[in-house]
């Protein structure tokens, strides 16, 4: 007799496939896949019992197939595969995230700087809300590191300094939420994060939390967008800047 076994499938991972699948994937094309895969698996489990000359198909047994079908194609070798056959994918469900890059920050802690210098009499005054922007100081750049690995179950992110030449030690992605593309709105990440600091300044904390939002260019194969944090919010010094997300070579 021909049957098939069920297969245990953690709820906690098919939650989260389905949820991720549910925020890069347009609605009616997930619900479009999801019925052509159900339908033909039981026009093939009929098929095949019949030729087995086993017991009429039973509705259990197409969906045994379908998640076989799915768990394949949810594992990390399968799917990058036919993400580097089929590159459009990048664009049509989402990108290819995992791999080594190198970040660079645009932070206004330089303007912070130059404010605290002003209010102590240490530089000359300015109207931080009417002066030019020539007046303002540039913005602050850093060079990080970052790791991304990336499943159809959950994105993590780590940044770190390896120059060591800013307080920055490293960030933790705590979450991370994919959107989909849609029309010309690219495809891209929300991401909460908490960061360490490796030698705090006065006015300064060891840890603390951020967020980011990014949008991923298919040409460039870049990440950009912009970031905040709560660094010593208390005392009006929370950070925000550009970041940037490159391969690295």
């Amino acid at each position: 007799m021909f049957t098939f076994v069920p297969i245990w499938v953690p709820k906690r991972r098919i939650s989260s496939m389905v949820s991720f699948m549910y925020k890069v994937i347009p609605h009616k094309v997930l619900f479009m896949i999801i019925a052509w895969l159900i339908f033909g698996c039981v026009l093939a489990v009929n098929s095949f019992n019949q030729i087995l000359n086993a017991e009429w198909f039973r509705p259990g047994q197409a969906i045994t197939i379908a998640w076989l079908i799915i768990s394949a194609f949810a594992w990390n070798p399968v799917w990058r595969f036919f993400w580097r056959v089929f590159p459009k994918l990048n664009h049509w469900i989402f990108p290819d995230l995992n791999g080594a890059w190198d970040v660079e920050m645009a932070s206004n802690w330089s303007v912070h700087r130059q404010i605290a210098e002003a209010a102590a009499g240490r530089a000359a005054s300015f109207d931080i809300e009417r002066c030019p922007e020539d007046d303002l100081a540039a913005l602050q750049a850093v060079q990080l590191k970052a790791e991304i690995s990336q499943t159809w179950f959950n994105i993590e992110i780590v940044i770190w300094n390896p120059r060591h030449d800013t307080p920055i030690k490293r960030s933790d992605v705590i979450s991370a939420d994919p959107f989909g593309a849609v029309g010309l709105k690219p495809s891209g990440l929300f991401y909460f994060f908490k960061q360490e600091n490796d030698r705090p300044r006065l006015a300064d904390e060891t840890e603390f939390y951020g967020s980011a939002r990014v949008e991923y260019d298919k040409d460039a194969d870049t990440l950009h967008g912009l970031f905040w944090t709560a660094r010593m919010w208390d005392r009006a010094l929370n950070t925000a800047g550009e970041i940037t997300y490159r391969r690295s070579s």
